[in-house]
């Protein structure tokens, strides 16, 4: 009876001693797996290229090539005045003019003064050439005429300041004012704006203002076409918000499409002093308030702070990498600071699958 519990005792003892060495070794091979898991699958790529050109786009307004502020150079009271913005004028064209009839008067007078100072100073110079007449009486009359013809010229000039004719071919954009009202000489009447002539103009930031010496190319965009345009004037005073207006020639032959007060897009490229390198936008993350990459180093995963130029479409151009630098594209929010990865392979397009 003692024989066969001893039996029972040992074959139950040898029983546990296996099911521990069991337990035991799945624990092992548990913590195998965890520990072989611990190295994360990552979709690598290689940093782009330097890009030696930075582009910057600002929002511009198309203007009139000249514009000019009209006035009249006498006193008078207005006769005829464009009664409509928007009315166009060729070149040497009337546009404005002033009562004629005062002016007219003062003409006609002058003009007869200056006409018989003319007759009595050939009949003087005869009698002069023949010693009937004292030298000191000759240069009385020779100065009378002077006298009648400055009259009778600043007459004339008076009459014809009475019009306003276009500088060139324009159109009214602005008036000031109404037929009828009395104006001093000086006092703007109209704003002439040049048919035909644009540029177009943008307001600067300073950062970009000083480097218009490294501009490059410059182009206009409006709605589906575009064109090069050609740095114009630069302001040197700046606005109240710290901003420089600077200004465009803009092709003749895109003139066509364009109308003053238009709203554009002026795209800016700039050579760079700092070239900045390309890569996928989606690998980039913050930490820490930092714009940061993964970097790969040796299977290890290394938290990189890099500067964001810009983004264009779905790729970023920053500061802070070398070319040919690999980084993590994808599960960049599932690695850590000197995490394992594992670089996925290459598929190759004419091998799907692996099966060749």
């Amino acid at each position: 009876m003692q024989k066969l519990k001893f039996k029972t005792m040992k074959r139950l003892f040898m029983y546990l001693s296996a099911g521990i060495i069991i337990l035991a070794s799945a624990s092992c091979k548990t913590d195998s797996g965890r520990k072989e898991s611990s190295s994360v699958l990552v979709k690598t790529l290689t940093v782009g290229n330097r890009d030696s050109v930075e582009y910057v786009k600002y929002s511009g307004v198309i203007n009139s090539e000249k514009e000019v502020t009209i006035a009249f150079k006498v006193n008078g009271q207005i006769a005829f005045l464009p009664e409509n913005e928007g009315m166009s004028f060729r070149k040497g064209s009337i546009i404005a003019t002033l009562d004629k009839h005062d002016f007219e008067v003062q003409y006609n007078a002058a003009k007869a003064v200056f006409e018989q100072s003319e007759k009595e100073t050939k009949r003087i110079q005869a009698l002069f050439e023949n010693n009937t007449v004292s030298p000191n009486d000759y240069e009385k009359v020779i100065a009378a005429n002077k006298v009648a013809e400055a009259k009778f010229n600043a007459a004339e000039d008076a009459l014809r300041y009475t019009e306003i004719k276009a500088p060139f071919d324009c159109f009214i954009s602005d008036i000031f004012k109404n037929s009828g009202e009395i104006v001093s000489a000086g006092m703007p009447v109209l704003l002439l704006k040049q048919e035909g002539g644009y540029k177009a103009d943008i307001s600067m930031a300073l950062k970009d203002y000083n480097r218009l010496k490294n501009l490059i190319y410059a182009e206009l965009v409006c709605g589906n076409l575009s064109t090069a345009i050609t740095l114009k004037a630069q302001n040197r005073n700046a606005s109240n918000g710290q901003l420089y207006n600077v200004s465009f020639d803009i092709p003749s032959e895109f003139s066509k499409v364009l109308s003053v007060g238009m709203n554009v897009d002026i795209r800016l490229a700039y050579s760079s002093t700092t070239p900045s390198l390309s890569l996928p936008a989606s690998a980039l993350f913050q930490d820490k308030g930092n714009t940061c990459v993964w970097k790969i180093n040796n299977g290890k995963a290394a938290c990189t702070p890099v500067k964001l130029i810009r983004i264009e479409r779905e790729t970023a151009f920053v500061r802070g990498l070398e070319p040919h630098d690999r980084i993590a594209i994808t599960g960049i929010h599932s690695l850590s600071e000197g995490q394992t990865v594992e670089e996925m392979k290459e598929v190759s397009s004419t091998n799907i699958g692996g099966m060749l």
